[in-house]
């Protein structure tokens, strides 16, 4: 039987890439074989919940139409250059940013499974066993999932019969690494949800921990769960099935976060330096991480800005313009957050600069070690997707109930008027959906909608001809609903050692 030791996983992690391995080996000898139940639960505390370093999970918050860097504020932040190219689906972009993200994947997938093999066959508490190996599973899927998202076409495509990421399920070096199907790795993520499921609440972990949410429990594999059958769904059969893990996630776990209270998003006057005029600083920027401490959270898995990004995510106006005036999600995490603030070099007055006041501004939500984004699944989340399947079968009331639960955690207590003013429509539901997870979501969002008669979206930007040269002509670039390119390119590195086809990256039309 093969032994597998801690020196083994360091020298396989290493082998992928030069950071974020192992940060800690649970095992100071480093080459003693895995006996124990604990050595495993070391490995699984081990397992990243955040990625950076230009990675693909950030690429796609620009290629949405949640941001627009528009070519007036380019022009005096050229450092902006990166994410100007990604949001206009540049491919050689992509191509050089993504070698750290696919294989930052690959990389915990060596450490998942080398939990799940050995959880049978270590020393220890049965339930320990169990309990490890379902965690895994979950880590599994989880990562599998973005994969999909970024990587490939939506499931509805050709009934999901393009090319898949495959599914990485063990620890055989040998083993079979085609790509396989769309469909065949949507079943594999769905598989290793339901037994997570079903072998956590065999143990009895159906209680949720808000102080412990980066370990694995019942509510937040529904939670998860609830997001994959949404993404999936082709019908009001499908969008029930999301709504009801959605329900039973909310059941284990529903605690909201009024941010009009809450101290995690207090605000402090601060006066700008060499001017007469104030702003108002989230007191979470200057005080770490605090994705882990989001009440709403299932799963603090996060996506943070590389340095390189400094802390610029500048919205577009059709999601600026979603929201009402009184809406604290505009006006705590968008227009309190100035470009010319957090970014050195750019000039206070930037209206003077013939811009428009929304690129003065620059979405800013969480916090970890910079501007960083939350992509796992939340409470707010749950009321969304079931919302959603309410309206979608004309239940107005049912879906404007579950909207309300929510808007009423996003506005002062005397705006309950304004928390009151919605509709139960699809529209609404979108519309809500779109304000509460922007940038996060939306690149499956709009994957999933232009699957639907009469819901796809065109995305259109303007930017230059050559987009690293802020003198050549200004261009409308056009992102077509049913483009390949929503399968973003696999770097060329993986391409040639796994021998897969590229992705056919096409449907972008520039005029």
């Amino acid at each position: 039987m093969k032994k597998i030791t801690f020196l083994n996983i360091l020298l396989l992690l290493l082998c992928y890439s030069c950071d974020d391995f192992l940060e800690e080996n649970p095992n100071k000898s480093g080459n003693d074989p895995i006996l124990e139940v604990e050595q495993l639960d070391a490995l699984l505390n081990s397992i990243s919940l955040s990625k950076s370093a230009g990675s693909a999970w950030m690429a796609t918050f620009f290629a949405s139409d949640d941001s627009d860097i528009r070519p007036e504020l380019y022009k005096i932040h050229t450092s902006l250059s990166t994410r100007v190219a990604l949001g206009i689906w540049n491919k050689e972009t992509y191509e050089n940013l993504f070698s750290v993200g696919w294989e930052s994947l690959w990389r915990e997938m060596f450490r998942i499974n080398t939990i799940i093999e050995s959880a049978p066959k270590v020393n220890g508490n049965e339930v320990e066993r169990k309990k490890v190996a379902a965690e895994a599973k979950f880590h599994r899927a989880f990562l599998h999932f973005l994969g999909v998202v970024e990587f490939c076409l939506h499931p509805s495509v050709d009934n999901g019969e393009t090319p898949g990421i495959g599914y990485r399920d063990n620890t055989n070096g040998e083993a079979d690494l085609s790509r396989k199907t769309v469909r065949y790795t949507i079943d594999k993520i769905i598989q290793d949800l339901t037994e997570a499921e079903v072998e956590l609440q065999e143990i009895g972990l159906n209680n949720f921990d808000i102080s412990t949410n980066w370990r694995i429990t019942v509510p937040a594999v529904q939670a998860f769960r609830a997001r994959v059958e949404m993404y999936i769904a082709k019908n009001q059969d499908d969008f029930d099935k999301a709504a009801a893990y959605a329900d039973k996630a909310l059941k284990g776990y529903n605690k909201m976060v009024n941010i009009a209270t809450d101290p995690l998003f207090s605000v402090e006057e601060k006066e700008i330096v060499g001017s007469s005029k104030f702003w108002k600083e989230l007191n979470f920027v200057k005080n770490g991480s605090n994705t882990g401490e989001y009440k709403e959270c299932y799963f603090p898995y996060t996506v943070s800005m590389p340095s390189y990004y400094t802390e610029v995510c500048p919205v577009s106006e059709s999601l600026y313009n979603l929201y009402s005036e009184k809406d604290l999600r505009k006006l705590k995490f968008i227009q309190n957050n100035y470009n010319y603030i957090s970014v050195n070099g750019l000039p206070f007055d930037l209206t003077a600069e013939g811009i428009k006041d929304i690129d003065a501004h620059s979405f800013y939500r969480f916090n970890h070690g910079g501007i960083a984004f939350l992509i796992g699944p939340t409470v707010s989340e749950m009321h969304l997707i079931k919302a959603e399947a309410f309206a979608r079968k004309g239940e107005a009331a049912k879906a404007i109930s579950e909207l309300r639960i929510l808007r009423a955690n996003r506005f002062e207590a005397e705006d309950i008027s304004i928390v009151n003013n919605i509709g139960g429509t699809v529209a609404d539901v979108k519309n809500e959906r779109r304000r509460e997870l922007p940038f996060v979501i939306r690149w499956y969002d709009l994957k999933r909608y232009n699957q639907y008669a009469n819901e796809q979206i065109t995305v259109t930007k303007k930017s230059f001809d050559d987009v690293y040269n802020t003198a050549s002509s200004l261009k409308t670039y056009i992102l077509e609903p049913q483009a390949s390119a929503y399968a973003l390119p696999i770097p060329e590195k993986e391409i040639r050692i796994l021998g897969w086809k590229q992705n056919d990256y096409a449907g972008i039309v520039k005029q």
